[in-house]
């Protein structure tokens, strides 16, 4: 288990006991004649919060705390990879999509609060298909908690927008200029 010490103020001690977590998963990959690669992946994650304990504040009862284990699915697809003659970018596109469903490790009433999500993404070459740099844009909608037994339930939706930069011979900026 590992354990996280500290010192409050200076004059309570006290000790944290957090669960360790374990992760499985695995990956196939496909790659056709005309290299379109597709790829579909699994995970598993469980964390045993039964065992949690923290002598520096009144946690209440431990039934408040469970066994967290989620379940994720997720796809990749790749028309065609970069660097292929002649190919619009939006074969060379990363397609992306993944789904989540877990067991929180908060229980309210004996029951588990769960998670549902569902992530959609794209990866968009920069400078036509001949760039490994892109634009990377995604989605993630999903719920967590239930309104039985009259708890909450979260719903949200939440965005994302990166940059992924890497050289490649037609990256103009990683090119040492001849003249000055």
């Amino acid at each position: 288990m590992p354990r996280i010490l500290y010192s409050y103020s200076g004059e309570v001690d006290g000790e944290i006991i957090l669960p360790a977590e374990l992760r499985a998963g695995l990956v196939f990959s496909f790659v056709n004649e005309k290299e379109r690669q597709l790829e579909l992946s699994m995970e598993w994650k469980n964390q045993n919060w039964e065992n949690y304990s923290n002598s520096l504040e009144d946690t209440g009862s431990i039934d408040r705390y469970g066994n967290a284990n989620s379940y994720s699915l997720g796809m990749l697809l790749t028309p065609r990879p970069v660097g292929s003659s002649n190919t619009p970018w939006y074969m060379t596109t990363i397609y992306q999509v993944g789904v989540r469903y877990g067991d929180g490790y908060l229980k309210f009433s004996d029951e588990a609060l769960t998670e549902k999500r569902v992530s959609l993404g794209v990866s968009i070459p920069f400078l036509g298909s001949n760039s490994y740099s892109r634009l990377n844009l995604g989605m993630d909608f999903g719920t967590w908690g239930s309104t039985d037994n009259g708890l909450i339930k979260e719903t949200s939706l939440s965005s994302y927008i990166g940059i992924s930069i890497m050289p490649h011979k037609n990256d103009k900026w990683f090119v040492k200029s001849k003249y000055r």
